[in-house]
C-alpha cells in the first residue's frame, strides 16, 4: 500500500510539473512519465487486491428446502511461502447474508478446493467441516439465527490422528482400536444393537475410509439372487450435543460380487446417552 501511495505521489508530481513547466519537450516527457507511474500504480493495486482481498467462491451448497445457501470462499492468496490460506463461510437466506465466519487454514501454502470441506444441513443450522494439510479438522456450525460455533475435531483430513500419522493402533479381540474414543463408540453401537434385539448376531466393528466408526449388525443373503442385505449402525459426526451421540441405522444392498448395488437407505436414527447408554428411538428417516 505504501509503495502504491509513493508511486501515485510521483505521478502527481509529474502532472504538476507538466502543468507548471511551459517548455513543450519537458511537458511531453513529464506527461508520459506520469502515465507510466499511474499504470504502475494500477498494476500494483490490482496485484495487492488479488493477494489480499479478492474473494474466490470455492464451493456452495444449498439446504434441502432451497431457502439457505452456504458458501465456502478463499480470501486473497495464501501467505508466502508456505503460510496460512485465508477463508470464510457465508450463510445466506434467500440471497440475504445471515452470518459470516472468517478463519485461516494451514494448507501448506496451497489454494483451496472443494476437497477442503464437507457441508451438511440440520433443522436450524449448517455445518462445515474444514480440512487442511497441516492441521486438525475444524467444524463450524452456523445457526440460522446468526450464531457460530467452532469445534476442533480429533481427526486429521477426515481421518483419526493415529491413522493420519501412519501409526498402527492396538486392537482388541474384535479387531477394533483400543483407544478410548473407539471403545466408547463400540459400547454405544452395541447398546443400539441390543435395543433393536439384534444382539445374537456376531457384530462386526469397522471404520470408514475417513475414520468414522460403524458396525454391521445384521446380514441376510438371498439364496436365489445372491444379493446380500446388511444393516449398519453409523455414527452421525454432525450431531453436536455433548451429552448424547447420534447413530444412523442404514440398510445396504450388495451384489454377489460384493459391489454395493443401491444407495444406502436410512431406516432410523437413535440417540445414545453417553453416560448411561440409554437408547432413544427418534423415529426419523431424514438427516437433521
Amino acid at each position: 500500500m505504501v509503495f502504491i501511495l509513493i508511486v501515485l505521489f510521483i505521478a502527481a508530481a509529474n502532472i504538476a510539473g507538466c502543468i507548471l513547466i511551459k517548455k513543450r519537450g519537458i511537458q511531453i516527457f513529464l506527461g508520459i512519465a506520469a502515465w507510466i507511474w499511474v499504470l504502475i500504480a494500477l498494476a500494483g493495486g490490482l496485484l495487492l487486491y488479488n493477494i489480499n482481498y479478492k474473494v474466490t467462491d470455492i464451493d456452495v451448497t444449498e439446504s434441502p428446502d432451497g431457502a439457505h445457501e452456504l458458501h465456502f470462499q478463499q480470501i486473497g492468496e495464501p501467505d508466502w511461502p508456505f503460510g496460512a490460506t485465508h477463508a470464510r463461510l457465508v450463510l445466506k437466506n434467500n440471497g440475504r447474508t445471515v452470518t459470516t465466519c472468517n478463519f485461516d487454514i494451514a494448507n501448506d501454502g496451497k489454494n483451496l478446493g472443494p476437497e477442503n470441506w464437507e457441508a451438511t444441513w440440520g433443522n436450524n443450522h449448517a455445518s462445515a467441516t474444514i480440512f487442511g494439510e497441516e492441521q486438525n479438522d475444524y467444524r463450524y456450525n452456523l445457526n440460522f439465527d446468526g450464531k457460530i460455533e467452532e469445534l476442533q475435531l480429533d481427526t486429521y483430513n477426515g481421518k483419526t490422528i493415529p491413522n493420519a500419522q501412519n501409526e498402527t493402533p492396538k486392537l482388541d479381540e474384535d479387531g477394533y482400536p483400543t483407544t478410548q474414543d473407539y471403545q466408547t463408540y463400540k459400547r454405544e453401537m452395541t447398546a443400539v444393537a441390543n435395543y433393536l434385539g439384534l444382539d445374537k448376531f456376531d457384530m462386526e466393528y469397522k471404520i470408514t475410509a475417513k475414520g468414522y466408526p460403524y458396525a454391521v449388525i445384521s446380514r441376510e443373503t438371498n439364496n436365489a439372487t445372491g444379493q446380500v442385505t446388511e444393516l449398519h449402525i453409523i455414527l452421525n459426526e454432525q450431531h453436536s450435543e455433548l451429552s448424547t451421540r447420534e447413530y444412523v441405522l442404514q440398510k445396504h444392498q450388495f451384489a454377489p460380487d460384493g459391489a454395493e448395488s443401491a444407495s444406502a437407505e436410512i431406516v432410523d436414527f437413535y440417540l445414545v446417552d453417553c453416560a448411561t447408554l440409554k437408547v432413544t428411538d427418534e423415529h426419523s428417516t431424514q438427516w437433521h
